[in-house]
């Protein structure tokens, strides 16, 4: 059995191989990046684009139950958040910096709608 500390090298030996990793999980945004950083596929110095609803103005839709609101709301706010992202990342690649995608669940089932789709996942 290999040791824990062996999963940093391996995946700074896939990323300096060009290889994009990808991580799904079902922890809370806050752990999922603690682990993120123990292993070293998240760094200091890169840009982190955060996508989330969790928001105030979100939950207080949500507190007013209409459903039809909280959907379109949520929507219009990925689409937003995905745009600045593009920006960050643009952004990013003129200061050669490397940048992570940090995206919590419900965001992610947004995003991946038809219509939001290919602007996530360019």
């Amino acid at each position: 059995m290999r040791n824990i500390f062996a999963v940093p090298e391996c995946i700074d030996k896939l990323q300096n191989a060009g290889i994009k990793i990808w991580v799904l999980t079902g922890d809370k945004m806050e752990t999922a990046i603690n682990i993120g950083f123990a292993c070293r596929l998240l760094r200091q110095d890169m840009k982190q684009i955060i996508i989330t609803l969790d928001s105030a103005q979100i939950a207080d839709l949500e507190k007013q139950g209409d459903k039809e609101v909280v959907a379109k709301a949520s929507s219009v706010s990925i689409m937003e958040q995905i745009r600045e992202g593009r920006s960050q990342v643009l952004s990013a690649k003129e200061s050669s910096l490397s940048c992570a995608l940090i995206i919590d669940g419900r965001s992610l089932s947004f995003a991946l709608e038809k219509n939001l789709e290919n602007h996530f996942l360019s």
